[in-house]
């Protein structure tokens, strides 16, 4: 005689307890993060840039993933003359 139960198997529980997990992580907003930026690189930014895709290198000089472009292309941050734009990380 074949039974039928109600009851989730502990590895499909499992899963599904994992999927809404995923699903959770994908609905909670970033937290915020500080950024310590030069005005002038602020100014520099393309308008509506998310700021947690630029970059401060060690050598002081900005780069940033330029949104709905190439993805995972970092570009430099320059101004409108076309130079890189750095901050003195010395002084």
């Amino acid at each position: 005689m074949l039974m039928h139960s109600t009851s989730i198997r502990p590895a499909t529980r499992k899963c599904v307890g994992m999927t809404f997990l995923a699903l959770a992580a994908c609905t909670q907003p970033p937290p915020p993060v500080a950024h310590d930026f030069s005005d002038r690189a602020l100014a520099a930014l393309p308008p509506g840039q998310d700021l947690t895709l630029v970059y401060r290198g060690k050598d002081g000089c900005y780069k940033y993933i330029r949104e709905n472009d190439l993805s995972g292309y970092v570009l430099p941050l320059v101004d409108e003359y076309n130079r890189q734009i750095c901050d003195d990380l010395n002084g």
